[in-house]
């Protein structure tokens, strides 16, 4: 999401369309607008839309996208271990074909807060022999080119790659129909050097991310930061060390 030097997150403006991008300023926004957000933001508001209707809640798109800036740190991390994952066993790394896949539930319980409307009901890594998902996932890679190409302006020398996750989210309570029922929403991420150097901890993070959002955890980005420190942000997630692990819980962060 665009920032402008300065702005302080209490006062950024959101879209008003989608809901996804927010600013410092109207200039900012207006700059951004024209350069990368129009066509983006009118898929998203045909989504946001459908996700209403068939919710019957104005503010489902909203609560989904709330409960993604949430937990968008986990979503992240998982994905940053299963890429490393597949490198460390001679796979490729982030690819258009490959991300995080999560299919959820939308509860509509006006007494959760936002980062606890959704149920997980399976999280896995997609790849091209998912028939089931193909169509979301090739919609989804569309915009992976221009994620790309920013991932390399924002880390000119540090870049290694850019990841996605995909979430699959079912509004209606009862199901009918994939292409009716469930509304996609994804983001890639860059990945710089030193990420792509960490090295992920034994336990499978797919169930650390599971259990991460059944428990409403808020993760923050590892800081890499591990020697002579009392604690890392990832809570010794993405790290081999059993020290740090015990030091810092999962739960912490």
């Amino acid at each position: 999401m665009p920032r402008c030097e300065g702005g302080s997150s209490k006062d950024l403006l959101r879209c008003s369309a989608c809901s996804m991008a927010f600013y410092c300023s109207r200039e900012c926004q207006k700059m951004h607008w024209r350069k990368d957000h129009k066509s983006a933001c009118s898929f998203y508001a045909v989504n946001r839309d459908h996700a209403i209707k068939i919710s019957g809640n104005p503010r489902a798109w909203t609560d989904l996208v709330t409960w993604t800036q949430y937990h968008h740190a986990s979503l992240v991390n998982a994905s940053l271990a299963c890429y490393l994952r597949r490198v460390a066993v001679g796979k490729a790394g982030p690819d258009t074909v490959t991300m995080l896949h999560l299919e959820m539930r939308y509860l509509n319980d006006r007494k959760l807060p936002p980062h606890r409307q959704f149920e997980l009901c399976e999280a896995r890594f997609v790849s091209p022999g998912d028939k089931k998902w193909a169509g979301m996932c090739g919609i989804a890679t569309c915009y992976r080119p221009a994620a790309v190409a920013m991932g390399k302006r924002e880390m000119p020398h540090t870049y290694w790659g850019t990841g996605g996750y995909l979430l699959t989210v079912r509004f209606r309570k009862e199901p009918v129909d994939i292409g009716e029922d469930y509304v996609p929403f994804w983001k890639h991420f860059a990945i710089d050097q030193e990420r792509a150097h960490a090295r992920p901890a034994c336990r499978n993070p797919l169930d650390q991310l599971e259990e991460n959002i059944r428990e409403g955890r808020k993760m923050r980005f590892c800081c890499g930061r591990i020697e002579g420190a009392p604690t890392c942000c990832c809570g010794g997630w993405t790290h081999e060390t059993v020290s740090v692990i015990s030091r810092a819980p999962a739960d912490r962060g």
